[in-house]
Order: C-alpha cells, then structure tokens, then sequence
C-alpha cells in the first residue's frame, strides 16, 4: 500500500453499490477522499497492518502474513474452532479482501454449521454499499431461526 494514491486505488477496487457512479465505479474525488487521511506513506501503518489482523487459521490458503497478529489470531481461533453459538456467515462476491475465506470459518467454527450462509451478491468489501438489504434480510432470518440459541 505504499506510494502515492495506493489506499484510493484499493478502496476505488472495492467499491461496489450506491456509493459508484452509473459507470459503476467511484468519481476521482471519491477516491481522493478515500486518500485524504494519508497524505504520505507515514501515515499508512494502521492501513499495512491490517492483513495481519484477520482472523484466520495458520493453514489458511489464502497466505497471508501473521508475523505481528500470529499469536493473537491463534488464540482467537482457539475459540472459534470451539464456539458452539450459530454463527452468520455473509461475504460480499465482490470483496478484493475477505471475499471467499467463508470455507476457512464454515471449516473450523463448529457454530457456522447448518446456518444459512450467504454471499452478498454485487457488494465489495463494504457489505453495507451494495449488499445492504441482502445482509438485513439474511440477519433476521438468522435471528428468527436460531432465537433460542443466540
């Protein structure tokens, strides 16, 4: 993410729904905003860590890299490979980030089995921008179904 304009580029490659122009993608001054709080590569450490922080197992296929968020993660997945509650899964087809790790939870999280799982068709990472009703749809209907075990 280093160099001039690179959290705009990313954001403008997630962007999906309402937020897009009729072309379907963002206007230069939304990508500009999207840039604005890093004005240089200084201020980009919060936005390179962030691969780190995703919660995903050591023998995730995806690869990414865990040197700082590591032990952190496995401790969460210590949990999560245990977590008997039902768990939502809803990632969006267009998501450049978390797109397709759904099999990694549905996986190693015994409470994702049996749920009705969806994938927000036409959002990008933002599941909000574009996929907005299809997640409220698919949050109640997980509310209704599991109410006495949530």
């Amino acid at each position: 993410l280093k160099g001039p304009g690179k959290i705009g580029k990313m954001m403008s490659r997630a962007a999906r729904g309402p937020s897009c122009g009729p072309d379907g993608n963002l206007s230069k001054e939304d990508i500009e905003g999207y840039q604005a709080p890093f004005p240089n590569d200084e201020y980009l450490a919060g936005a390179n860590i962030f691969p780190e922080l995703v919660p995903t197992p050591p023998d995730d296929a995806t690869g990414r890299p865990q040197p700082e968020g590591g032990e952190v993660n496995r401790a969460m997945w210590n949990v999560y490979e245990n977590w008997t509650k039902p768990v939502l899964l809803a990632f969006s087809d267009g998501d450049p980030v978390l797109g397709g790790a759904g099999y990694i939870w549905e996986k190693k999280c015994p409470g994702c089995k049996g749920q009705p799982h969806v994938t927000l068709k036409g959002a990008g990472h933002f599941s909000q921008d574009g996929g907005g009703n299809q997640l409220t749809k698919a949050v109640i209907n997980f509310i209704e179904r599991n109410q006495s075990k949530l």
